[in-house]
């Protein structure tokens, strides 16, 4: 089965709201490499959680390791909330002055890239049953790597 969603969530700054719709670009760019392929049934959400907050508070802010969820369950308050199911959710944790100083979606995915390299190890030794995780870290560093290359966000 493959994955059903892809999303990004956001932990920032104010001053760094203007990225968020080019992390979507990025976002949209991963998640129709990603969500093609068949993964195993383990997992149908990936949720990755960019922490954009300052250094000398991102602790409070972040989770160290993945979070994995298995069956459904709800999230949010009365009258607004949102259904999940066997869900892996983790924190990307970006260089934040080199955030603010990126020019291009491309400069973002790269840093983005750089980021995840300090979760993937995390990420591996994460075990959720039927789930191919090795395979699904490669193919993230892979669509990355080709977006911040060749600018591949359309």
């Amino acid at each position: 089965m493959a994955l059903s969603k892809l999303r990004f969530a956001f932990k920032r700054e104010p001053d760094v709201a203007y990225t968020v719709p080019q992390f979507k670009r990025i976002e949209s760019a991963i998640s129709e490499y990603l969500l093609r392929d068949d993964y195993g049934s383990g997992v149908k959400e990936v949720y990755i959680v960019i922490v954009l907050i300052d250094p000398e508070h991102v602790k409070q802010f972040s989770s160290k390791s993945p979070i994995y969820r298995r069956g459904k369950y709800k999230i949010g308050g009365p009258g607004s909330y949102l259904t999940c199911e066997n869900t892996l959710e983790f924190d990307v944790i970006p260089r934040l002055g080199a955030v603010r100083n990126a020019k291009t979606t491309e400069d973002l995915a790269a840093l983005l890239g750089e980021a995840l390299a300090v979760v993937y190890p995390l990420l591996r030794e994460t075990e959720i049953p039927d789930f191919k995780m090795s395979r699904f870290v490669e193919d993230l560093k892979r669509a990355l790597s080709k977006i911040s290359a060749a600018g591949d966000t359309s």
